[in-house]
């Protein structure tokens, strides 16, 4: 166990390395230590205004995004890996799964003062090759004043810098491309923010979605000039941006549905099979499973290459006295 950074929570952010950010304005977590060798405290710190967070409609801009509460549990389990088990820096990281559960209620509202979270991480499994550390399963309950506010529980792996990069050259190459990444694909149309419950257009990132049958189809937008979606280079479609994508069918689909206006996240499941390459189209495909007392749920897929390389589970809270119209 290395040594542990621990500081007052809302002074200071943590390292940002630790956390595979860039920008510190993009760090959330503030504090770090260790209750056992399988469970951790962070504190993070949450700003009241966030271009890419703090950007919705329907109400929903006085909320937090339970995915910026993702994001800093994320970016806790990061800060363990790297500051408990000794993983270098130099490790490229492979998301397999990135699930979150959130609770309702007033904890989710943006108040005075910026939001002050804590929390626990736990170590719920161990996996080794050849004896060498190279994945963990990790549990994270997040609170707010004490009070419950999102469960995330996730799966992630990492590798050497040169088998990452041979395992990258590979794919790249089975699927007819060049083996290295250059420079992705020009961003096309994009839907109109209203459509998927934004207000800037440049946090849109599919296409103006289409209904086919029960299902409703949109091409991702991978925009990597955005602050937040790409806050350092990357060679493929983020777990992330491929969850905000899905979000953003899903609330179209269901405004389609029920006419509810902005529909508000409240669950994630999600299961990363295989890469996403930026310089190739990917089309996601949402269908709505249930609409039934003020509760939704949302199938999807992303697709590329003719395979599927991500399957979704989202569930959604309906504004009140929506009515399923089918």
């Amino acid at each position: 166990m290395t040594t542990t950074i621990s500081r007052p929570s809302g002074v200071h952010t943590i390292p940002r390395e630790l956390v595979h950010r860039i920008a510190i304005a993009e760090v959330f977590v503030t504090s770090i230590a260790a209750r056992s060798e399988a469970e951790f405290v962070t504190t993070a710190q949450l700003p009241r205004s966030h271009a890419y967070f703090g950007d919705h409609t329907g109400g929903l801009e006085f909320r937090y995004d339970p995915m910026m509460v993702m994001e800093a549990a994320r970016q806790s389990g990061m800060a363990v890996v790297h500051n408990y088990f000794g993983i270098p820096f130099d490790r490229a990281f492979l998301l397999r799964t990135f699930n979150g559960t959130a609770s309702s209620g007033p904890v989710w509202e943006i108040d005075a003062q910026p939001a002050e979270l804590e929390l626990v991480t736990r170590v719920t499994r161990l996996y080794k090759t050849d004896e060498a550390l190279t994945g963990l399963s990790v549990e994270v309950d997040v609170t707010r004043r004490g009070v419950p506010m999102l469960s995330v529980d996730s799966k992630f792996s990492w590798i050497e810098r040169k088998q990452w990069d041979l395992l990258r050259r590979n794919v790249r190459k089975a699927a007819g491309l060049s083996e290295e990444f250059t420079e992705a694909l020009p961003l096309g149309t994009r839907a109109t923010p209203a459509e998927v419950g934004r207000q800037l257009a440049s946090n849109v990132v599919i296409s103006s979605p289409r209904t086919v049958g029960d299902a409703t189809i949109a091409t991702l937008v991978s925009d990597t000039n955005h602050a937040t979606m790409f806050d350092h280079p990357v060679d493929h479609v983020p777990g992330s941006l491929q969850i905000e994508a899905c979000r953003q069918l899903g609330v179209s689909a269901l405004n389609s549905r029920t006419g509810c206006g902005t529909a508000a996240l409240d669950r994630v499941q999600s299961n990363f099979t295989g890469f996403l390459e930026l310089d190739r189209p990917s089309e996601i495909t949402a269908t709505v499973v249930t609409v039934d007392d003020g509760h939704a749920t949302i199938s999807a897929t992303i697709d590329q290459f003719g395979r599927t390389a991500a399957h979704f589970e989202l569930g959604f809270t309906l504004p009140f006295g929506t009515r399923n119209d089918r």
